[in-house]
């Protein structure tokens, strides 16, 4: 059920200010997903890679991601950790974006 609202988040480096730091500007796109978890088997895989799978999102239509960084859920921030195409729909795999990102 695509109950959800979600915003995908594209971030692209845009020049650099005065000092040399990356400015970066946002593209954001509104989206209703469907919030799974993360199924037991997918969490033990990537945690051997050091991951910590947070949860899944299903979109209707995989047109509707673009290659997207981060994902915002009721004002929480996940980065995309790797996406999976069934049919017409994809599952992107989330964790908890790390305070220092």
């Amino acid at each position: 059920m695509y109950d959800t609202r979600i915003k995908l988040i594209r971030r692209t480096e845009s020049g650099r200010d005065k000092y040399g730091n990356i400015i970066h500007t946002e593209e954001e796109k509104e989206r209703w997903a469907e919030v799974k978890s993360v199924s037991r088997a997918e969490y033990y895989q990537a945690a051997t890679t050091g991951m910590q799978p947070t949860m899944v999102i299903v979109l209707s239509d995989r047109r509707d991601y673009e290659g997207q960084s981060h994902v915002v859920i009721n004002g929480v921030e996940y980065v995309v950790v790797r996406t999976y195409v069934k049919g017409e729909t994809i599952e992107i795999t989330l964790t908890e974006r790390e305070k220092n990102e």
